[in-house]
């Protein structure tokens, strides 16, 4: 049986952290839903006392957490949702290790390899103690 929509959403909001590494607001959610979900809706269903979203809700919130809709429906593992492991999962949730992240899109395969090659040096020497 699917858990309710309130356990996933607090999945959601507890897994997926904003550009701050915070959990969102109320406030972004319903801003980032274009206010297709209200504060106060977001609120209601997250502490189980809305308990079945109508679908425009249900696609709005999707969108926000970049899941899929069914995953309000359907038993599914999140990180397959997700499409991340663990460790994944747990980097893009670290401030820094995003922030490198996206400085890092728009340069060149060699100044990433460039990069990568100082990441692992660092780690190396960090290990050493």
């Amino acid at each position: 049986m699917a858990k309710p929509v309130t356990e996933k959403l607090d999945f959601l909001f507890s897994t997926i952290l904003s550009p701050d590494g915070d959990e969102y607001t109320y406030k972004e959610v319903a801003e980032g839903t274009k206010g297709v979900v209200s504060t106060s809706y977001v609120w209601n269903l997250r502490k189980g006392k809305k308990r079945n979203p109508s679908r425009d809700k249900i696609e709005a919130l999707a969108r926000f957490f970049n899941v899929s809709p069914s995953y309000f429906f359907d038993e599914v593992d999140i990180k397959k949702t997700l499409r991340l492991d663990e460790r994944l999962l747990e980097a893009i949730n670290d401030p820094s290790v995003r922030e490198i992240a996206l400085h890092t899109l728009d340069l060149s395969k060699k100044n990433k390899e460039l990069i990568l090659a100082i990441v692992r040096k660092a780690k190396e020497l960090a290990e050493e103690g």
